[in-house]
């Protein structure tokens, strides 16, 4: 039964994106405005490959990596491969936060293999990280954003949202909407997944 609770959260977090686009679609013809902020394993892999493919429904500004199903440098690697295979090297990816705020690490490489994809070889893509990092590329662009005009989809840990907050608490003027992906997981001492 575990099992498919995790492939069903797997399907799930694929689909989020694509939901935000069905739904935002019918209400305007306009383009979104969005930061992805994600963790990649296999399932952010899908749901961004879903979002790279959709450029006349969102204008993708930036995905910015945190460490979550992998470390860091693993889930910079995975978002930067993912811009790689859906040809939009325009997008920069910006790495954030490698832990989070208040415990030590759990990652999830039982689930999704040491790479955080597992079964696909992975290689170093070809265009590298943006320079600055994700906690300074959210305050700044939601900073000087129009009032309310940015949404961000979170697959992963709130890290780099919450940094950024914690430093420029007057950015939230640019967040038009925030959509999160949270899901339930068995934890020692609880079932509900801890905020991380």
């Amino acid at each position: 039964m575990h099992r498919y609770a995790q492939k069903l959260h797997h399907l799930l977090r694929s689909l989020l994106l694509l939901s935000l686009i069905t739904a935002t679609s019918a209400q305007a013809a306009e383009k979104i405005d969005l930061i992805i902020d994600t963790d990649p394993g296999a399932d952010d892999v899908v749901a961004l490959l879903f979002a790279l493919a959709s450029p006349e429904e969102l204008n993708i500004r930036a995905l910015t990596t945190v460490a979550g199903n992998v470390r860091l440098d693993k889930t910079s690697r995975n978002a930067r491969l993912a811009r790689e295979w859906a040809g939009r090297e325009d997008v920069p990816v910006y790495a954030g936060a490698p832990k989070p705020l208040m415990r030590t690490p759990i990652y999830a490489e039982n689930i999704h293999g040491k790479e955080g994809l597992s079964g696909v070889t992975v290689h170093e893509p070809k265009k590298g990280l943006a320079k600055g990092n994700a906690v300074n590329y959210l305050i700044d662009t939601l900073k000087t954003a129009k009032p309310h005009s940015i949404t961000i989809a979170m697959l992963g840990p709130q890290t780099n949202l919450a940094l950024a907050l914690i430093q420029e608490p007057e950015i939230v003027q640019g967040i038009k909407e925030v959509v999160i992906l949270q899901w339930r997981q068995h934890h020692p001492g609880g079932g509900i997944q801890p905020v991380r």
